[in-house]
Parts: C-alpha cells; structure tokens; sequence
C-alpha cells in the first residue's frame, strides 16, 4: 500500500493557504519524504535551473518578465505574486514550490493537484489525525503490487489471468 498526498482548493484566505503548505511540506521533509519541485530557481545563491539560455529567456516572457532579470528579482516576483509574508528564504522557495505547480497546472475543490506520489505511512497519518491543521490536503491510499520474483513466471501469470478456473 502506498500513500500519495493531494491538494485541493478550499476558501482559505491566502496566508492560510501559504501557512498550511508550509506545515506540510515541513511535516514531509521532517519525515523523509520528498514532494514534487518543478520552480526552477534555487537558492543559497541564487541562480536559474535551465538547460539553457534560450529555455530561460522563454520561460521568463512566459511572465512578462524581462530576459535580464536575475534569479533573486524574480524569486522576489514570485513572492509577492503569491502574497507571502514569510521572511525565511528557505520557507518562501517551499510556499511558492507548491503555489507555482498550482499556478501552472491548476485545481479546485474536484480536480486535486498531487504534491507528492509517496509518502511515508508516519506521514500519512500525521495528515489524517490532525487534518484540522492541514485544510485542504487529502492522503489518497493506493494498492502496490510487488513481485517477489521478479519476472520470473510473468508470462504464466499473464496466461492464467484470462483463463479462470
């Protein structure tokens, strides 16, 4: 069994929501788990994560940004793009991780956005038991096949799938 963790939208103001996705992305990395990080700035120093130059220039027009903005200028965009009032470097670049997935592939209160596909069991309860704490969030239980053998037999397996005794 695996636990994946998923987001919805509430009607949180939007400090809240930045607050709750720092509590859970802190709740994550304190217990081994990792989330999905598609925000392609790091910090500590600063600096863009692309291929290339061309990928850069392309993804800054994308946000009316200019081409020779420095990874700290736009990481300060981002910031108050999404309204955080957080001063800590490292929580901002978690808080905006996780709104800039949102911004770019988008949910609402039916359609879920994953933050992470695996999470630790500890983790999974931590979010169910204390879920007044992390509005919004939803732990989605998944079965895992696991073959102890590895390929071994498959195509038997595969066989005897079809024909039922």
């Amino acid at each position: 069994m695996t636990f994946a963790l998923e987001i919805y939208k509430t009607k949180l103001e939007v400090s809240s929501l930045n607050d709750t996705i720092l509590r859970v992305i802190n709740t994550l990395e304190a217990n081994g788990d990792s989330y999905t990080d598609t925000f392609p700035i790091s910090i500590n120093p600063f600096k863009f994560d692309f291929a290339n130059e061309a990928r850069k220039k392309e993804w800054l027009q994308r946000y009316n940004l200019d081409t020779n903005s420095t990874a700290e200028e736009v990481f300060e965009f981002f910031k108050e793009k999404y309204e955080i009032e957080h001063t800590e470097v490292s929580d901002i670049r978690k808080i905006i991780t996780v709104r800039y997935r949102i911004n770019s592939e988008g949910y609402s209160a039916t359609k879920s956005l994953t933050i992470s596909n695996s999470i630790s069991r500890k983790s999974a309860l931590i979010f169910d038991e204390q879920n007044d704490k992390y509005p919004g969030i939803d732990v989605v239980t998944n079965s895992k096949r696991s073959y102890t053998n590895g390929k071994l037999a498959s195509h038997i397996l595969r066989i005897c799938k079809f024909h039922i005794f």
